[in-house]
């Protein structure tokens, strides 16, 4: 945490998810989505649209956005259907119904969201590529190769992340299916070459696993 501001932000983000059962790694997912809208509101089209974490149904929206977006459907569903208001009001039903206020919040963090999670996706391909030519003399060819095609099936969960982030991910998921024995040592070595933040790689690939998708990779 840089400051006092995001410690208090992190203690509003964690005593959110602590109601809705959300997982850590969503958890962090909201607090990296709060800190980017952070810096985005300085931007002329969100002016007078900051996101907040004032009230508990401006967390929640942020929430269901994030969960929506990295396949925690259950808890997205979860949170829409809570009552959200004096007359037991779901929070979000459509367009139509909910509450009003939380729907209000929502559209605002949908905006952020544009943004923040691109359509367009990063390809991993193409840094795998790379280190497929040139492999280092340490990463095995049938590992890079494992790892293109674990990437191609993770493709709904990777917008949004940069794309070194999702070439560790996939070449990290290979080597502990491949070669474990060496895969502890070898990820901070592809780390340090792909110049990929190692928390960064491992909440990654926590939230892959929390969706359900590394079950079907084999």
């Amino acid at each position: 945490m840089d400051s006092a501001k995001d410690l208090r932000l992190w203690a509003t983000i964690w005593s959110v998810g602590e109601k809705i059962g959300a997982p850590r790694a969503l958890r962090e997912e909201v607090f990296w989505f709060y800190k980017k809208a952070r810096i985005l509101k300085t931007r002329p089209e969100f002016k007078g649209k900051g996101i907040y974490a004032n009230k508990e149904k401006y967390v929640l929206a942020v929430y269901y956005v994030v969960a929506k977006k990295r396949g925690y459907l259950q808890i997205a569903e979860q949170i829409a259907s809570m009552p959200c208001n004096l007359e037991g009001e779901p929070c979000y039903v459509s367009k139509k119904r909910g509450d009003p206020e939380f729907k209000k919040y929502l559209r605002i963090v949908l905006r952020y969201a544009s943004v923040i999670y691109p359509r367009s996706r990063p390809n991993p391909a193409v840094l795998l590529d790379k280190l497929m030519k040139h492999r280092y003399n340490m990463v095995p060819e049938i590992v890079i190769r494992r790892a293109k095609e674990i990437a191609v099936k993770i493709q709904p969960y990777i917008a949004g992340r940069k794309t070194n982030t999702v070439a560790v991910a996939c070449l990290k998921l290979a080597l502990d299916e491949l070669m474990p024995d060496k895969a502890k040592s070898l990820f901070s070595y592809i780390c340090s070459i792909l110049k990929a933040p190692e928390l960064s790689v491992k909440n990654f690939i926590e939230i892959l696993k929390a969706s359900g998708i590394l079950k079907d990779l084999k």
